[in-house]
């Protein structure tokens, strides 16, 4: 099933559409009336992807947060068409979220599973090697395909990620806001039990905890409704299980490629302690703190995230 997010969360992912059109002039282009991407399959699933910029021999393979959220969340008032004019940009909607298959309930799902969707997206694409961005949950799985696939990927960005062992994200809502508590403890709990109606109505809950700028915040949101954004909550429980997210601390230790980690400095829902963690483990890797920003900072500082992620991707 899909949801739809009436009032606000998980409606991002958040991720997030862009529908990938080749013209002879070998460039592609945003279909916005239509959103409905091309499709791919990995194994007996169908998935779609969505592209913006130039045809790239090394496009920029974008994974969105959750995991639930469909790709358009990331896409409210981003810098991807700033992006686009020199890399290719694409994204894709995880199994389960957005125009991607449903997932029948009981259905077992793991991280192995979503590795193997960026491979077929990869493959689907054409190319041999692709740049990676991950973004919160998403930046987990960046870092878990390119410890599994380390030859297919070019160079790593994470974005506001969680830690390369679920278990060890720390997160801040508590602290910083401890009276949206109850508020936000009934919001998770609805979505474990996988609660739709709750979790789209009551979704704000968690939205307006994620920025630093209140004026940005609103406009997000904002945004967010007139979007029609879409979660899908039965996801995130099954696949933040230790279970089903293995522990990937060691390996990317040992991966031998560029790693960008981009973190907002008011990032409530990832401390900025988790991001310096991540930063300091990869062999080669580089911290940037967007001080502006807290858990979006591709929306709150777009200017400055897509200068930084163009001068790394060179």
């Amino acid at each position: 099933m899909r949801y739809l997010i009436v009032a606000g969360r998980r409606c991002v992912t958040l991720a997030p559409s862009l529908l990938l059109l080749l013209f002879a002039c070998s460039t592609y282009r945003i279909n916005a009336a239509d959103g409905s991407g091309i499709a791919f399959n990995s194994g007996d699933t169908t998935l779609r992807y969505y592209s913006v910029g130039r045809r790239s021999e090394v496009p920029l393979v974008v994974i969105t947060g959750g995991p639930g959220f469909d790709h358009g969340y990331i896409r409210i008032g981003a810098p991807w068409d700033r992006i686009g004019k020199q890399r290719q940009v694409v994204f894709y909607d995880q199994r389960g979220t957005g125009r991607a298959s449903t997932i029948a309930a009981g259905t077992k799902i793991t991280v192995g599973d979503f590795i193997a969707d960026i491979e077929a997206l990869r493959a689907a694409l054409g190319t041999e090697r692709v740049a990676v961005l991950g973004h919160s949950w998403g930046g987990y799985l960046a870092m878990a395909y390119a410890s599994r696939h380390a030859d297919r990927v070019e160079k790593l960005i994470v974005v506001a990620s969680a830690a390369p062992k679920l278990a060890d994200t720390k997160f801040l809502f508590d602290a910083v806001f401890p009276e949206n508590r109850e508020r936000w403890r009934a919001w998770t709990s609805a979505m474990n039990r996988g609660d739709e109606s709750f979790t789209n109505a009551n979704a704000d809950t968690y939205f307006r905890m994620l920025f630093h700028s209140p004026e940005k915040r609103d406009e997000w949101i904002h945004r967010a409704h007139a979007a029609r954004l879409r979660f899908n909550p039965h996801l995130a429980p099954q696949l933040w299980s230790a279970s089903a997210a293995p522990d990937v601390t060691d390996a990317v230790s040992n991966l031998d490629l560029p790693l960008l980690v981009i973190h907002g400095r008011h990032d409530m829902n990832v401390a900025t302690e988790t991001a310096f963690r991540t930063s300091s483990l990869a062999r080669r890797g580089k911290l940037l703190i967007f001080e502006r920003s807290g858990h979006l900072p591709f929306f709150e500082e777009p200017q400055r995230f897509a200068k930084e992620v163009l001068s790394f991707l060179r």
